[in-house]
């Protein structure tokens, strides 16, 4: 455990970001060029142009936001606007969406490293739980009067408390538990026990602490990116398959840009990736949905994830769903062993029966026990609703997969999409396993662990959760309409 010491803002420099390793999608040499001329572009456009924000509500932080940044060098693509999702509609999902065509490897905005925030001295300690200083500089920025209190913080301040699981309430938890089946040693799912303070002596180890302190701890887990909580970044919301469209990039110049990785149409939504972003690392190969909602507090729209890694089974698969025509479609990125199926069909009546013991329902209040609040109790059962939705469809199409034992074949990494083993012979030549979407793989960080320690995460993650990792990011909880 660190002893945690209040420290005032610095700001990140490169070598830091260097040692790191952060990989851009586009290169090292070409990105600067890229920003140079975009760069050259926004200095030529009219000062009218350049003050699109000027007309907004003066008393919504996220709107004063990108005005701030502006004015300390901050650059932003005229072809993103942040809005509702539904314009009309303020109680509807905020996020950030292309209001014209924007072309693949386009700069979405740049940010200088002035306007991140993070407080930690190098020290060259990776392995830890959440950065302290960073979360004890956003606790001294939210404890300000308001009139000395920076756009960013007065968003931040605003967020919802206690969203993310690790901090609910007891009984919350609890419930929470027994859907993961914490109470069995061999769990397929993540462990949500624990209190309080077990996870805020990290950083205060004399436990002294306030409700807007845990708040602070809260935030810079669930939202920081290395350690570094990066404005107007974490607005950007999660989604994975086709419609991840953002690329991050760090130039050598010091500026952290967010680009578009493919084309993106006019009116569409920009979505970063927590956990199969082109800088997550071996995140991609087993962080599925069930651990986006342990770190993030909400149920991810689809496809949805899930990696079972256990004594009893190891399974890897995807379930999709059509915006369209709401058909499912699920792809297993292993081999079917048989154990896989009596998992699922064995799962499938654990999960009813959870049913029946606490007698809840999808968007309603209804058994929801007096000392759980109502967002917790909503966000268990769309958490169900998605695990029956994947367990019995995964089910289904197992019982007519081919047969294989070769899972238990392929040493501790078989969730590897990469993984180069023979695993299409004996009947699964009409089954794809590789994982295609060029995004980078493989362990880089030297420890041999597969585990890439840049993880896109607020601090290191460990698959073996029990041993202190946990998995955090800059983070927006859409079931929590934190924008």
């Amino acid at each position: 455990m660190r002893t945690n010491t209040s420290k005032r803002m610095r700001y990140v420099t490169m070598p830091r970001m260097e040692q790191r390793r952060m990989s851009s999608i586009i290169g090292r040499q070409f990105v600067p060029l890229v920003i140079f001329a975009w760069w050259c572009q926004l200095l030529s456009l009219s000062p009218t142009s350049m003050q699109v924000d000027a007309a907004v509500d003066n008393d919504d932080p996220a709107l004063q936001l990108k005005g701030w940044l502006k004015e300390r060098g901050a650059l932003f693509n005229e072809k993103i606007e942040l809005r509702h999702q539904v314009p009309d509609d303020p109680s509807s999902i905020r996020g950030v969406f292309a209001n014209e065509d924007v072309a693949k490897g386009e700069v979405l905005f740049a940010l200088p490293y002035g306007v991140l925030i993070n407080a930690r001295e190098d020290d060259g300690n990776d392995a830890v739980i959440v950065d302290c200083p960073t979360v004890e500089e956003i606790y001294r920025q939210l404890q300000l009067p308001e009139e000395q209190m920076t756009p960013y913080a007065k968003y931040l301040k605003d967020q919802p408390r206690r969203y993310v699981p690790l901090f609910w309430t007891s009984r919350g938890k609890q419930i929470l538990s027994d859907l993961f089946d914490n109470g069995n040693n061999d769990s397929a799912y993540p462990d949500v026990t624990g209190h309080d303070d077990q996870h805020i002596s990290n950083c205060r180890q004399n436990l002294d602490y306030d409700e807007l302190y845990v708040h602070a701890y809260m935030l810079v887990s669930a939202r920081s990116d290395d350690d570094i909580m990066i404005p107007f970044y974490d607005m950007i919301n999660h989604r994975n398959g086709i419609h991840y469209n953002t690329h991050l990039t760090i130039t050598e110049d010091e500026i952290f840009a967010m680009t578009a990785n493919r084309d993106i149409k006019a009116g569409e939504e920009l979505f970063n990736s927590y956990n199969q972003c082109n800088r997550c690392g071996n995140r991609q190969h087993k962080f599925g949905t069930d651990k986006v909602f342990k770190y993030y507090g909400f149920v991810e729209t689809y496809p949805h994830r899930f990696v079972f890694d256990t004594d009893r089974t190891r399974m890897k698969f995807d379930i999709d769903r059509d915006d369209g025509t709401g058909a499912y479609t699920v792809d297993f990125h292993a081999p079917v062993a048989q154990s896989t199926v009596e998992f699922l069909k064995d799962e499938t009546a654990r999960l009813s029966k959870f049913q029946e013991k606490y007698g809840g329902e999808v968007a309603s209040d209804k058994g929801k026990p007096d000392d759980v609040p109502s967002t917790e109790w909503r966000n268990i059962w769309q958490l169900w609703e998605a695990l029956v939705i994947a367990i019995d469809h995964a089910y289904a199409n197992a019982q007519t997969a081919p047969i294989s034992e070769k899972v238990w074949e392929m040493g501790e990494y078989w969730y590897y999409e990469d993984w180069e083993g023979d695993w299409n012979d004996e009947g699964y030549e009409d089954y794809e396993f590789d994982y295609d979407d060029n995004h980078e793989n493989g362990d880089d960080d030297g420890d041999d662990d597969g585990d890439d320690d840049h993880n896109n995460s607020g601090h290191d993650y460990n698959d073996d959760e029990e041993e202190g990792g946990t998995a955090t990011r800059a983070a927006t909880a859409r079931s929590n309409d934190e924008l």
